[in-house]
């Protein structure tokens, strides 16, 4: 009898937890819609905002719900309140609160219109506390040409380079690198963005080859 009771119970909790994971997922369903038809409706929000708002895949959607909604936390509001009917009796409230939730969008926005700069950042922090680590020697060896290429750097450098009888050492290709991004830092972050974009365009089609090669299997009892 025990031991039925215990079934029950546990049964029970299992469903409570299913439905209320539900009841979880319906809601952020529902705020999303509604995010999405206020942001459609609101004209101080540029065009490209609206589109972007419109054109989130569900996963991304949840991400932004996730972020305004600690947003609006942090300052002791409610998102909800943007499409509650009752938010037109507090009109600077709700100014305010539609300014503030459109401004942190279109900045989350322009941070995604970075994403490269931010990535190359990144890699070039990394490198300047760590030229010479082993890891960072294939991008060195990109960048590098990238930077002589494009005469990044010095003059003297390349002309000499033209009669040396082998490569320029590791050494000499990070100080190369090193001295593109003290002279022309703009061009060098680019070459940088440049390499990068490069590698992530080889790694996807890499595993896109991967992907559509057919397995070759060997026949069982085959000889070794």
């Amino acid at each position: 009898m025990l031991l039925f009771a215990t079934t029950i119970i546990a049964l029970l909790f299992i469903i409570g937890v299913v439905w209320r994971r539900r009841r979880a997922r319906k809601q952020r369903r529902r705020q999303i819609e509604q995010l999405r038809r206020w942001a459609a409706q609101h004209s101080e929000l540029e065009p490209a905002l609206q589109q972007w708002i419109q054109r989130l895949p569900a996963t991304e959607a949840h991400v932004l719900l996730d972020l305004l909604n600690g947003y609006c936390t942090s300052l002791n509001w409610e998102l909800t309140w943007l499409f509650a009917p009752q938010i037109q009796k507090a009109p600077e409230l709700k100014r305010v609160l539609e300014e503030s939730v459109s401004a942190y969008m279109r900045a989350i926005l322009h941070s995604l219109h970075v994403e490269a700069d931010v990535a190359a950042f990144h890699t070039y922090v990394a490198f300047e506390k760590k030229p010479t680590a082993r890891k960072h020697r294939p991008l060195v060896e990109r960048l590098y040409q990238k930077v002589n290429h494009e005469r990044l750097t010095p003059p003297t450098k390349r002309f000499f380079g033209r009669f040396a009888r082998k490569e320029a050492s590791t050494k000499e290709q990070i100080a190369a690198i090193q001295q593109a991004f003290e002279r022309d830092p703009v061009h060098a972050m680019a070459a940088l963005k440049q390499v990068l974009a490069t590698d992530a365009a080889f790694t996807v089609a890499h595993i896109r080859e991967q992907l559509t090669t057919p397995v070759q299997l060997t026949p069982m009892g085959a000889a070794a």
